[in-house]
This record gives C-alpha cells, structure tokens and sequence, in this order.
C-alpha cells in the first residue's frame, strides 16, 4: 500500500476549510446579470464603499459592512439606469468624498455618510451642465488630501479647501496646479506653474499661509511623502526634502538616471524607501534603488530586468517582507519576489499568467494581513487567491475563483474591511449570478483587534517635547490628545507620516493618546516631563 506525503495530506485536508471561506456578500444585479462592482476604494465608518450596478440604478455608489443586509446603495445620483461616473473616492474617515455627476451639474465634488439624505453634491464649481475641472491623477485616490477635519483638492486655476459644505468650499490661492497634491506632515504640497516655470509649493493649514520653496528645480514632479522625507524628482535628479528643517538634499544615484517612478511601483519598508528608475547607461533597462534619504544614500538594490520592456508593481510591505510583482521583459509572465533587505534575501516566489504592467495602478492589489500578503493570480486558464507568507511553500491559491472568466480580476482589486477581504467576482462555483460582490475569510487574530496588530511601540514616556509612534506603513491614523481631566486639546488630528506627537506646548503632568484606526480605538498613557 502506497503512503500519502505529508503535505499532501495537509493541502487536501486544508482544501474544503479555505473554499468555505469565499462566501457571497450580496447578488446586487440579481439573476446571471453581473453588477460588475469596482473601485472598492475606501473604509469609512465600517463600511467599504464601491460603484456598482444593480441594473436599474446604473453605475451608482455603493457601501457594505460584508453581510448582505449591510450592503446598500447610498443613493442613485443620476436619475434612471444611468450611470452617475463616480470616481476619485477619499475619506476622512467620517465622511467619504468623490467626484458624480447627476445629470444637472456635471461632473462635481460630492459627498456621502453612506445613507440616501447624507449623499449631496458639496458645490458646483462649474456651473450648469459643464465638468469641473478638479484634476485626478493616475491613482484616483490621491485626488484629496485631508487635514484636520478639511479636504484638499486641486482644479485647473488652483488650490481648494471644503469642510464638507458648499459655504465652506473656496479658493484658497489662484496658482495653476500642474501636478497632484501630496500631504506630508500636515502640509500640503503640490507643483505650481508661474511664468512657464514650475515650482514646489507648500501650504500650511495652521497658519493659512503658502510659499513656493527656493530651488532652482527644472521639471519637478513626483512628489512622494515618506517616513524619511518628501521625495521629489527633477528630470534626472532626485531630492529629499526635509519639511521640518526646509531642506532640501540632493539624493541623486550615482548611475545616469533616464527616469523615475517613485509612485506606481514604490514601498517604504525598513527604514529604506524602494522604487524603480531606468537607467540611460544600460539600455534604459529599469532598477531597483533604495534611498535612506541622505547623502550618498541612493543605491541600486537589484537589477534584474532583462530588457527596457521590464516592469514593477504592486510593492507591499508586510511583516519581515517588501513583495512586489514584476515582469523581466514584456512577454513574460508576471512573477512574485519578496525581499528582507539582504542582498541573499532577494527571492522569486512563484509566477503568473500576464504580460505587463504598466498601466495598471498598484493600489487595492495586495493587501497585507498577519504577516501575509494576499492577491489574485492567474495560471493557465484558472485564477485563484492567493496567499504568501515569503516563503516558496508558503505562497499558495487558498481559493479557485474561475476558470474562464479571469480578465477583470488582476485590476478590479481587494479591499480589506475587518477581518474579509472583499472583491468583485464570477465565482465558479456559482456561475448563475453573474460577476458580483464576494467576500474571503481571513484569519482572525485572536490577542490583538485590527488597531492593536498594527501599533509596534511609543516612545519615550515619559516625554519631553515629542512622542514617536511605531505603526506599520500604509496604515492611517487619527489621533486626540485629553488631559487628565477629559478635556481634549488636541481633537482628531491625522497622524503624520513620521509618526511623530508633539508634546512641546503642554505643561508638565499627565495626558492620554486616543488613536483612531476605522473607528477602532486605542489609547495610550503619557507623561509630561
């Protein structure tokens, strides 16, 4: 009699337990007709927020909580089985904002709490018919930045702020923005043209106050915030801007450097900041740099590619790991790498069907959870999701999606709310409902709640002037600060990208940190020297 291997036995056994978890959130567009749910953008309150169809309302917006009663549409903007067009969606984590259009004011800023009173058009910049011309970048989620309770956003003729009310939606200065906007440390930055010329310009919420920064910058664009810095390129140039001391460091690598992409295939991880740039020396083939952001910093840290064709994307940091998907020449198949930092610790993990890519926008890919990543991947005509904890055995399809119908998945996207993921989807198993609204169980982690798992350390505390949070990246924070009494001196203000509490205008004595993570809470005891 033949002996079963081991991890045979494990991965059939473990079959049955990872197809119970894929379950179906709600059929929207009943029947086989599909809802073809996309833009799973943001969590707001508990809910996830979406555009789908339920083929009478069109293309509307849409919020669910993962169950099915939970799952609603907010409110159908454009009357009939139109389709509203939304896009752009950004939180506060009270209210959710995005760009629609109703049929009478074109396309504008709006709002929504997720109910049908609570959706509004915020103003109408453009009256009648005509767009707005609120400018959108490649990854629509960086359209609005938010800062103590406001929104920023950029049009054609300047920089704007809205509380949420159309009385409070103005121009604050009249510089034609040519890039998107970029919030670093409860700033506001964007690329301005005056005369021809651009510059770096940078907006105060607390003073009211903006300037441009003084650098003879040539073309700048790419203006990315980092724990170590305000990254921005120049061309063949790159810079650290330092938003605390109003410096500005030249970070150029050594190699000739034809271009950067500091946005669509980057991650900080590690205290290091990784990203791609082609380089002119070597057949405009791209590599992977990692910067510190000083000095002599800016290092090529692979390279891998094959030809000038190669492509990056999807970066995740997670755990002990920086994985990124990447294509060695256009007519490969995409691969999965991970990398601990080490030069040995540069590591293929397993490939996929897929030719490139490039235009695909790497954000809601891949999601990180309790040390792994998960992910669709595509292998001859099944695609599965996958998981991977950064290991070859450890990377593996935890739940056949379909056999056929596989196109839409690597771009439609994953969107972690609790402990599901949730994603637009032909089930195999239930072919007869069309594309719709699924969910996957992921592990639940039993000693800490979804804030909890992701706070490292605080320290020091005592304090004397600041406080440094340790948080895993990618994640957004609001904090309050009380004093013994209650009284809240500080009131839900978003936490910086260096992680950092200002402590320096209070007396001495006792105060309490409340840090806000989706409506999850936790809080921390300070001292004040």
């Amino acid at each position: 009699m033949k002996v079963l291997n081991l991890s045979l036995i494990i991965f059939l056994v473990s079959i049955p337990f990872a197809y119970s978890q894929l379950t179906l959130v709600k059929d929207i567009n009943t029947g086989n007709e599909q809802s073809f749910a996309y833009r799973i953008s943001v969590v707001c309150n508990g809910n996830a927020y979406f555009v789908a169809n339920d083929g009478v309302s069109g293309h509307e917006v849409w919020k669910s909580d993962g169950t099915t009663s939970g799952t609603s549409l907010c409110k159908n903007i454009f009357p009939g089985n139109e389709t509203c067009n939304p896009q752009a969606f950004g939180t506060d984590n009270k209210l959710v904002y995005f760009l629609a259009n109703d049929s009478l004011h074109g396309n504008e800023l709006w709002k929504t709490d997720g109910t049908v009173s609570g959706t509004q058009l915020v103003i109408d910049s453009k009256p009648g018919v005509a767009n707005s011309k609120i400018y959108v970048p490649f990854n629509e989620y960086e359209t609005f930045a938010f800062i103590n309770e406001k929104n920023y956003f950029s049009q054609n003729d300047g920089l704007y702020e809205t509380d949420g009310s159309s009385n409070g939606t103005k121009l604050l200065y009249s510089i034609p923005v040519s890039y998107d906007l970029e919030k670093h440390n409860n700033l506001i930055y964007f690329v301005g043209r005056v005369s021809f010329y651009d510059s770096i310009y940078v907006f105060n919420p607390t003073t009211n106050k903006i300037q441009a920064i003084k650098y003879n910058f040539r073309s700048p664009g790419s203006l990315v915030s980092t724990p170590i810095g305000l990254l921005v390129s120049d061309n063949d140039k790159l810079y650290n801007i330092n938003s605390t001391l109003n410096t500005v460091t030249d970070i150029t690598p050594v190699e000739s450097i034809s271009s950067y992409s500091l946005k669509n295939a980057a991650s900080f991880h590690k205290g290091f900041y990784y990203f791609v740039a082609t380089n002119r020396n070597d057949k405009l083939k791209p590599y992977l740099f990692r910067t510190n952001g000083l000095t002599g910093g800016t290092q090529v840290y692979a390279n891998i590619s094959l030809d000038n064709f190669s492509s990056y994307g999807y970066f995740k940091s997670e755990g002990d790991y920086l994985f990124f998907f990447y294509n060695s020449a256009s007519s490969m198949p995409t691969e999965l790498w991970r990398t601990d930092g080490t030069v040995s610790g540069l590591v293929k993990l397993d490939s996929y069907n897929s030719s490139s890519l490039n235009s695909i926008s790497p954000a809601k890919n891949v999601v990180g959870h309790l040390r792994k990543i998960y992910y669709f991947g595509q292998k001859d005509d099944e695609i599965s999701l996958y998981e991977s904890d950064g290991t070859q055995v450890g990377t593996k399809p935890i739940a056949l999606i379909d056999d056929g119908f596989a196109s839409r998945q690597l771009t439609t996207g994953l969107m972690k709310l609790k402990n599901l993921l949730l994603f637009s989807a032909a089930v195999k198993s239930n072919k007869s409902i069309g594309e719709e609204l699924w969910s996957f169980a992921l592990p639940i982690d039993t000693k800490n709640n979804d804030l909890n798992e992701q706070i490292i350390s605080f320290s020091p505390n005592p304090v004397h002037d600041k406080v440094k949070i340790e948080i895993n990246s990618d994640i957004r924070c609001n904090y309050s600060i009380m004093n013994l009494c209650g009284v809240e001196l500080v009131k839900d203000t978003e936490l910086n990208n260096s992680r950092i509490i200002s402590f320096e205008k209070f007396v001495p004595g006792i105060y309490f940190i409340s840090l806000n993570l989706n409506g999850t809470l936790k809080c921390i005891k300070i001292i004040k020297e």
